[in-house]
């Protein structure tokens, strides 16, 4: 038997608009298709690491903004899961700490996910490798959701 194509969405969150219309385009999606969504945030901590070593950040500082990255991330997570909920699609969530791209690779290949969605241009930086390291790195699909209007279609469906 055929297995459908979409089963697991993993939404990549950073709490940008960008990211949040790839939120609502998955929790559509998953409405549409009838697949199962996790989304997850990822506390930066290896960026974070890098400016401690470089005494850019003293240690305490550090430690100071990756607790507000994740009490940030914890929100963003919250609100999608609102979304999510104000269209019958349950969410899963996640909170990782790392190198962004390194970690939204590894929680798909966790999740097993079938698509990753990430917003526009909100993860430029993250998936500033180039495609040929997208392409070696991850193992599922991936969407760059650049739908403007994507806040309207979700308030009609």
């Amino acid at each position: 038997m055929i297995q459908p194509l979409l089963q697991r969405l993993l939404v990549a969150v950073n709490g940008s608009e960008n990211s949040l219309h790839a939120a609502m385009y998955a929790i559509m999606l998953a409405k549409q298709q009838n697949c199962a969504v996790r989304a997850v945030y990822v506390v930066d901590t290896a960026t974070i690491r890098s400016l401690t070593l470089t005494k850019v950040l003293i240690s305490e500082e550090g430690a100071y903004y990756a607790g507000n990255l994740e009490a940030n991330g914890q929100r963003y997570l919250d609100q999608v899961v609102e979304l999510g909920k104000s269209k019958g699609v349950a969410v899963e969530t996640e909170l990782r700490r790392g190198a962004v791209f390194s970690e939204i690779v590894k929680a798909a290949d966790d999740y097993k996910a079938s698509l990753i969605l990430a917003g526009g241009t909100a993860y430029k930086t993250a998936f500033s490798g180039g495609t040929d390291e997208l392409i070696d790195n991850v193992r599922c699909n991936v969407l760059f959701v650049h739908a403007p209007h994507v806040d309207k279609l979700f308030k009609l469906l």
